[in-house]
């Protein structure tokens, strides 16, 4: 797959991405499209099984992944999968969420102690977590 003319795709050679929701679907095409640029991958999600065959496809193709189980709607596992991502694959450059959010009211009180915000967690910690 090659990106249309004129557009410049950085390379991420010597990058570490931590995906969230990457297991499958749009999140999995991003990792192996991150992989091909040269970054190793963390793919994080809750469907272990798909994380693991989405890490064994990127090491196919000859990259470096890991898979990590992960569910965002709990701050301890997003801190956990920040922390095993680091450690296996050395400082975190890139993070993506890529799981699905839907919250009733208004952003601005929302805290991830509500349960209907609790899929933001990963945003949250991460930008605490992955500096």
């Amino acid at each position: 797959m090659n990106p249309p003319t004129g557009v410049p795709m950085p390379p991420f050679q010597n990058k570490t991405a931590l995906l969230f929701g990457a297991a499958q679907g749009i999140g999995r095409a991003v990792a192996l499209e991150f992989a091909r640029r040269g970054a190793r991958i963390a793919i994080a999600d809750i469907n272990v099984a798909a994380a693991e065959e989405t890490a064994a496809s990127v090491a196919a193709a000859g990259g470096k992944a890991i898979s990590l189980a992960c569910d965002v709607t709990s701050e301890q596992s997003v801190r956990d999968a920040a922390q095993q991502a680091e450690s296996r694959l050395g400082q975190i450059d890139i993070v993506m969420n890529n799981v699905g959010v839907i919250i009733n009211g208004n952003l601005v009180w929302t805290s991830p102690d509500r349960p209907d915000a609790a899929r933001i967690v990963v945003s949250l910690v991460c930008g605490q977590q992955c500096r």
